[in-house]
Formats: C-alpha cells, sequence, structure tokens
C-alpha cells in the first residue's frame, strides 16, 4: 500500500493538491488527510484552560472548521483512494505534516501553495519552503487546475543514478492517470567547445553540442522504455541552456499539467541551500510539481 499526507488548510489552497492526487490514479493509495489546529499562543497549554476562556473558545471554533473540512476532502477522495482518514492535531502547519509524514511512513506529502516571487519566500517562508526542505520524502505542489482527461507530466533530468531511482520509485508507484510524458534535458556549451577549432580535435568531440544533445537524447530514449508501463504516449526534448531557464521556459511553452524533478535534499547543506532546481520552481513557478526523493 502507498501512503499519503494531504496537507489540508481552511483557505482552500490545497485542492489542486487533492484534484492532482485523485487524477495521477495510483492505485492502493491510503491518504491521511491532515488540518492543523494552530497554538493561538505556544507557550500556553489550551488543555488547562475553562471552557469559556477565549483562547479556548477560539481553538475550539478553529477545530470545528478544521474537522467540517477534513470529513468534506474525505468524502470528496472517496472514491478515488483505497482508503483514507482525517487529523486535526493541535500544532503548526510543517511539524504537523511533517510529523504526520513519519508517524504514517509516508511515501508523498501533497500539499497546495500559492505562487509568490522566489525572494519574497527566501524572507517571508512558507509551508511549501519548510516542506520541500524538511520532508525527506517526495512532495507533489499544487499551484494550478489541472486537465481531468489524463495529466500531461513533463519529468526534467538530468539522466543521473539518483534521478534514474527516483523514476523507478515513480514506476512502482504504477500512477494510471498521466496519459502523455515529455522527457526534458538540458545542456549547456560554453564558447571554446563551439568553436570549430575545438570541435575538430576527436578527442574533443564528446564535448560538441552537436555530441552533448545527441547523447542526451539517446538517455532520453532509454528512459521513456523504462517509463512505458506507466504511459505510452512519451516524447524526448533536448534543450541548450541552463536547467532552471530550460526548465521554466519549456515549462511556459508546454503547460504541462504536472513537472516531475527530483531532488537528494538529505544532507544539512543540501537542505539549507536555496538556489537548487526544485527549491526554485517550488517557490517561483508556475506549474504544478512533484518532487521525487528516494
Amino acid at each position: 500500500m502507498r501512503k499519503a499526507i494531504l496537507g489540508v488548510d481552511l483557505g482552500g489552497v490545497y485542492k489542486n493538491a487533492e484534484k492532482l492526487l485523485a487524477e495521477l490514479k495510483i492505485p492502493d493509495l491510503h491518504v491521511s488527510a491532515v488540518c492543523s489546529i494552530e497554538p493561538i499562543i505556544p507557550d500556553i497549554d489550551p488543555t488547562g484552560l475553562s471552557h469559556d476562556h477565549p483562547l479556548a473558545e477560539a481553538l475550539g471554533s478553529q477545530r470545528t472548521c478544521a474537522e467540517s473540512e477534513v470529513k468534506t476532502v474525505c468524502e470528496r477522495l472517496a472514491g478515488h483512494t483505497t482508503s483514507i482518514e482525517g487529523h486535526t492535531p493541535l500544532a503548526g502547519a510543517l511539524p504537523a505534516l511533517t510529523d504526520a509524514a513519519r508517524s504514517k511512513e509516508a511515501d508523498l506529502i501533497a500539499i497546495g501553495s500559492r505562487r509568490r516571487s522566489f525572494l519574497s519566500s527566501l524572507f517571508l517562508g512558507s509551508v511549501t519552503k519548510g516542506i520541500v526542505i524538511e520532508a525527506q520524502r517526495s512532495v507533489l505542489v499544487g499551484k494550478v487546475d489541472c486537465s481531468t482527461e489524463g495529466l500531461h507530466a513533463m519529468i526534467a533530468t538530468d539522466h543521473s543514478d539518483y534521478m534514474n531511482q527516483c523514476l523507478n520509485r515513480l514506476v512502482e508507484w504504477a500512477p494510471a492517470g498521466i496519459s502523455k510524458i515529455t522527457i526534458l534535458s538540458a545542456y549547456e556549451v560554453d564558447e571554446l567547445a563551439r568553436s570549430a577549432a575545438w570541435a575538430s580535435h576527436p578527442e574533443a568531440a564528446a564535448f560538441a553540442p552537436a555530441s552533448r544533445a545527441s547523447k542526451l537524447t539517446d538517455d532520453g530514449m532509454e528512459l521513456a522504455a523504462r517509463l512505458e508501463p506507466i504511459c505510452a504516449d512519451i516524447e524526448v526534448k533536448v534543450v541548450e541552456g541552463h536547467a532552471d531557464e530550460v526548465i521554466l521556459e519549456t515549462a511556459k511553452e508546454l503547460q504541462p499539467d504536472l513537472v516531475v524533478l527530483g531532488a537528494a535534499g538529505h544532507g544539512f547543506i543540501e537542505r539549507h541551500t536555496l538556489g537548487s532546481t526544485s527549491m526554485h520552481m517550488a517557490l517561483a513557478g508556475d506549474s504544478n510539481l512533484l518532487i521525487l526523493r528516494v
């Protein structure tokens, strides 16, 4: 059984993530819908307050709303998953979701996100940023409404061993809701490698633009064969340029329902360096995002 945590918020931002989770159609999926009740004053234990205390009343009202929202989510997802349960813990959204993911040994955390500039996200902080950094598991970020006639997934890959492991995990999940896949690879070539003098040397041929593009195309075709169990309609696209720019521009061009990336994010430096492609797409990109981890 696959397990997913769905982060539910009272503002309804989560609904794009909920829809993505349903449209992916991962078989044998158990979903835990978590809507946290934010502590009003972190240092005060509300369990010792009288029922008519203003803080207790505020928390009670918040719990009623959270329980109602979770119940509605469970009813909507009932026909799309093997099983679903709801939780309304008294905790901040980030610890509530990460704690639930650990206790449930979840494969995936699904959250909604409003788009904001990359710079403002770094300074203002967000649950999305916290989940992407701290979760240490795959994350599904719903930002926009998605198609209901089969998802178009754009997989951005560097064909590294780690990314291949991530995509093997995706194949293991066996999502039945992906109708088209675009495999995207980016490469950069410096001016020396472009020059005819450099490219004319046999030992330098592997660094020439045409050779780089050809190798990535071959790698993409091999990957397409491995992805056939989850989708028959697969195209390979190779674009010259920096990975961040290529992914953003190609996503704008193709308008996929989902951009798929891999991110290790287990080491201290990796988790706290915010310039990665995955982090940039999570905070500043316009697309729905699936960040895979193994």
